[in-house]
């Protein structure tokens, strides 16, 4: 055997320890984290509050809040800001519903600004 071959052998052996290290520590740092996942699991979990019923809400209410609430929203808005502004989530076929009874009485209009979202804008009604 030559010096080169001893060179390039050790070489290689050196090269496969570093795999070999790898190797290791990638089982180890998967099985501490498969103990992690299995020490979460067998905790004993929070047991969530009683959720309380929902109750209905009275016919029309929305649209009675929402035309409260109109004089808070921008001029043109979207149901994100009606939401925040009513500060609940109507059901989505409530809530354009009220929203289709006051474009009937002209009270907004419909705002083509984004084609991907409704908009809806504010009528000034002189008078």
């Amino acid at each position: 055997m030559t010096r080169d071959e001893y060179d390039e052998r050790l070489r290689a052996l050196e090269a496969q320890l570093q795999t070999d290290i790898a190797l290791v520590h990638a089982g180890h740092e998967a099985r501490v984290r498969a103990l992690g996942s299995l020490w979460q699991t067998a905790a004993p979990a929070p047991v969530p509050a009683a959720v309380p019923q929902k109750t209905a809400r009275p016919a029309w209410s929305t649209l009675d809040d929402l035309e409260k609430a109109l004089p808070r929203l921008p001029e043109v808005f979207d149901k994100r800001d009606i939401i925040r502004v009513l500060g609940y989530t109507p059901a989505y076929s409530t809530l354009f519903r009220a929203l289709a009874e006051l474009r009937k009485s002209g009270e907004i209009a419909d705002d083509d600004g984004l084609a991907y979202r409704s908009q809806y804008r504010k009528v000034c009604r002189d008078g």
